[in-house]
């Protein structure tokens, strides 16, 4: 697999289909498998991390833009939204009647975020922010992703950014920003 490192549209867009795997591997596996409980432990951790992410180094960015307040509180609305459907996933077990419509919700709502930040936003970014720019905070967002992982499952293999992820304890993204 190529090791892709680009811009910070890039290594977010990277980072999104890196959280919709997690989700498809989630919809194959046995609902009352230990499997399937360490999948949403994962994608919660992504999810997480990042949110934190985004805050970190997408909104201050997009504040630069035309009407970049506004769509700077529209993501930062967005991210609420999910650890909100998050929240709904990870407080009840997937025995419980309403689970499977919480998480479809929630990928749903994954999608939509993926979707909007890959065809509007990131798009205006690379049209007025210089390439420079958007390249270090780039190579940032990367020195993050690796100083804060998620932990994850043993077995997985995340496809979109292409190396082999093993599992490691590590201090949560959460406590470290």
């Amino acid at each position: 697999m190529d090791q892709r490192h680009g811009d910070l549209p890039t290594e977010l867009t990277q980072d999104h289909q890196c959280i919709l795997e997690i989700f498809e591997e989630i919809r194959r596996t046995p609902t009352d498998s230990r499997h399937h409980e360490r999948l949403l432990r994962h994608a919660a951790a992504e999810l997480e991390r990042h949110a934190i992410a985004e805050r970190r180094f997408l909104l201050p960015a997009l504040h630069g833009l035309p009407h970049g307040d506004e769509l700077a509180h529209e993501e930062a609305d967005e991210h609420t939204q999910l650890m909100v459907l998050l929240d709904a996933v990870t407080t009840v077990t997937p025995d419980r009647p309403g689970f499977d419509a919480r998480l479809r919700a929630l990928e749903l709502g994954v999608r939509r975020h993926a979707w909007r930040d890959e065809h509007a936003l990131f798009p205006m970014l690379r049209q007025i922010c210089a390439n420079g720019d958007l390249d270090r905070l780039g190579s940032v967002f990367r020195e993050h992703r690796v100083r804060y992982p998620a932990r994850l499952p043993e077995d997985w293999w995340c496809r979109s950014i292409g190396n082999p992820i093993t599992t490691t304890e590590v201090e949560s993204p959460v406590d470290a920003a």
